[in-house]
């Protein structure tokens, strides 16, 4: 079950893993992102960050949920790179 909202900075996807589910890994996709440009995911609950492309993140990439009944926290906006 996937839910998104927005604040105007940052986009949020909240996943969760149903009690019965079987299943540790899915594969999710995202929409109305720009494809050429790139984002940055924040895996709130490893607070590992990512770069990723929209076309990349638009056509699907892995998700894992261990843990039965638990859930998983998404931040992505895009990447703002500084050049000098």
């Amino acid at each position: 079950m996937l839910f998104k909202c927005s604040d105007y900075q940052n986009e949020k996807k909240f996943d969760f893993r149903r009690r019965k589910s079987p299943y540790e890994t899915c594969r999710v996709s995202l929409h109305g992102l720009d494809p050429d440009s790139s984002y940055e995911l924040s895996d709130k609950d490893t607070v590992e960050k990512y770069i990723r492309s929209g076309r990349e993140l638009m056509s699907s990439f892995s998700l894992s949920i261990e843990k039965v009944a638990e859930s998983k926290l998404l931040i992505y906006k895009k990447a703002e790179f500084c050049e000098k």
